[in-house]
């Protein structure tokens, strides 16, 4: 696996399990048959496209408590690996309003730290 692309992480007012299963019910409507959906231990993977594979995993830090953190990976293969900072560069925007939506489609967070 490459290296983060994006990364994002947010504190959510649910519990891990909540939160687990709405990532995966949610990513799972949203990109059925246009993407591949796995799930995680911890969460849950969307992989499209020739490059683009968004990784969610779920850290419990209490009973109604949970940190998400996202991670847009570079799954290019190595003969095209080159191409995906060109590709990617002008999208980090576009990543942090997604994982917003997202958050704020199962109940809202707040970013912790500011995207990188």
């Amino acid at each position: 696996m490459r290296g983060a692309v994006w990364r994002g992480r947010a504190t959510v007012a649910a519990g891990a399990p909540r939160v687990i299963g709405l990532l995966r019910e949610r990513l799972g409507n949203r990109w059925i048959g246009v993407a591949t959906v796995e799930e995680l231990h911890d969460g849950v993977a969307v992989e499209r496209g020739w490059w683009y594979r968004a990784e969610y995993h779920v850290e419990p830090l209490g009973d109604d408590l949970s940190r998400v953190t996202n991670e847009v990976r570079n799954v290019a293969p190595t003969v095209n690996r080159w191409m995906v900072p060109l590709t990617a560069r002008s999208r980090p925007a576009q990543h942090r309003a997604d994982f917003m939506q997202l958050l704020d489609s199962i109940g809202g967070g707040e970013l912790d730290e500011p995207p990188g």
